[in-house]
């Protein structure tokens, strides 16, 4: 695997929604796949799409996320492509209104992010396992064969903006780098992927 690509490339702060022309998208998608033919490259299709980057219904991202789909394997037939990875669980209305319109069928992968948070300190186990659980019920439910990556593991851990890590959430960081890919394949997942390695501030953390 040379590569995860994750694009959203109608998605701008200010419009992420799909073209109004399908062709566009796998046409688009197409040309993409063609220029990285040969790095054995997968393509995860937008990012969290459920979680407000797609601002648009569900089964209008499921139109897109199929003609893109399209696209790459024509583009490229040994790419393996899979919606944006799902940041909520599947009880989340726009996941389970995707999965309902066969997203999967034109999917090589379930894909699905999975961080861990701290609260006063303490790493919240349970969490972790309950939604990879979930998701790998999901993704079994449809076809037990089909390969299920995280392609988002992390830790959130406080850290004041105008601080840099101190030594001691750096070595937490960089253990639970091992404990997370151990906790994901253990859970299910084929494929685990870290979620950045340099220090990443999101909503104060």
């Amino acid at each position: 695997m040379s590569a995860l690509l994750v694009h959203e490339h109608f998605g701008t702060q200010s419009l992420r929604e799909a073209p109004e022309d399908l062709l566009d998208a796998y046409n688009m998608n197409k040309a993409m796949a063609e220029h990285y033919r040969g790095s054995k490259n997968a393509y995860e299709i937008w990012n969290e799409e459920e979680a407000g980057f797609f601002r648009q219904p569900a089964d209008t991202f499921a139109s897109y996320f199929k003609a893109a789909a399209i696209g790459i394997s024509d583009g490229d037939s040994d790419a393996v492509k899979m919606p944006g990875g799902f940041g909520s669980t599947p009880e989340n209305f726009f996941v389970r209104t995707l999965l309902r319109n066969d997203v999967m069928d034109y999917s090589d992968a379930y894909a699905y992010h999975n961080h861990q948070v701290t609260i006063n300190g303490e790493q919240n186990r349970d969490f972790i396992e309950s939604v990879a659980r979930k998701h790998t019920d999901a993704a079994r439910a449809y076809d037990p064969e089909l390969q299920i990556w995280t392609t988002e593991a992390g830790i959130s851990m406080t850290v004041d903006k105008n601080e840099t890590p101190s030594l001691d959430t750096l070595i937490s960081q960089a253990r639970y780098y091992i404990v997370a890919t151990a906790e994901q394949l253990a859970y299910g997942s084929d494929k685990s992927f870290w979620f950045r390695l340099n220090h990443y501030m999101e909503g104060g953390n």
